[in-house]
């Protein structure tokens, strides 16, 4: 569960009865582990065995990653197979930019050509933005709850991290703006921050969670995983399955402005 949701059920621990959204400045950071896909479907062939090989490699390569962004004071706030999205808020980080931008060029180098097994070399695309983000907390059927995080700084790093080769940083013309002199540029390639701008390392504090905050953590658990986890069964979450999968996109739904929380769901 990220940082920004648990904050939010610290203050207010009671199950969500109905849908909320906030607004804050960002900097947004998008990585996608280049050549994943590919040797998924190569150890996908060993059935179960496989699985559980691929869990591991992407698990130990997730853990370093998640520890480079909270150790920058980062939250890892969506995860999308292969790719993660983290946040830095504004107000409560004024270089939350400089910090974003130096998150990413530790990525680049602590994982290029990471290697979690023999002859397999993985490599991160990156894409930074800054801006305006949405976050909505939308949901409530079957007691299930989903946080939703969208605007221009998801749009502009998304787009950045498409662009980006494998080992390279790409930021938006917004980002740039905002890190101005600070960064070191090949046209939209990040190439260092040079002192005394790096920020090496910033201290991130994790709200404590209580017995009282676990039924409303819960639903913001997907249910196929929650029932594994009340089974006892954490071990056996991975597994292959043949899938149909389904993109939807709401245009404008970021840059809409809701005058109710219900308004924003429709």
């Amino acid at each position: 569960i990220p940082n920004i949701v648990r904050q939010k059920l610290v203050k207010n621990p009671d199950i969500p009865d109905q849908p909320s959204m906030e607004r804050f400045k960002a900097a947004v950071l998008f990585a996608d582990i280049s050549g994943f896909t590919a040797l998924t479907e190569r150890i996908a062939t060993q059935g179960p065995e496989g699985v559980e090989t691929i869990t591991h490699i992407l698990n130990e390569y997730f853990a370093k990653m998640i520890e480079t962004i909270q150790g920058h004071g980062g939250d890892v706030v969506k995860f999308a197979g292969d790719a993660l999205l983290a946040v830095w808020r504004e107000d409560e980080r004024p270089d939350a930019c400089l910090q974003a931008a130096s998150c990413a060029l530790a990525l680049q180098e602590q994982l290029h050509e990471y290697s979690p097994a023999e002859k397999v070399f993985l490599k991160i695309r990156i894409g930074l933005g800054a801006g305006e983000a949405l976050l909505a907390y939308i949901g409530g059927l079957m007691q299930r709850w989903e946080f939703v995080i969208g605007g221009h700084p998801v749009t502009q790093a998304s787009l950045a991290q498409i662009s980006a080769k494998p080992g390279q940083v790409v930021i938006s013309p917004e980002m740039r703006q905002r890190l101005g002199s600070n960064a070191l540029m090949d046209g939209n390639v990040l190439i260092s921050l040079p002192p005394p701008a790096r920020v090496m390392h910033a201290v991130q504090t994790l709200p404590l969670i209580a017995k009282e905050h676990v039924p409303a953590l819960h639903t913001y658990i997907p249910g196929a995983i929650s029932s594994r986890l009340s089974a006892g069964q954490a071990a056996w979450v991975s597994e292959l399955r043949w899938l149909t999968a389904l993109f939807i996109e709401l245009p404008g739904f970021a840059q809409a402005e809701p005058q109710t929380p219900d308004q924003a769901t429709q």
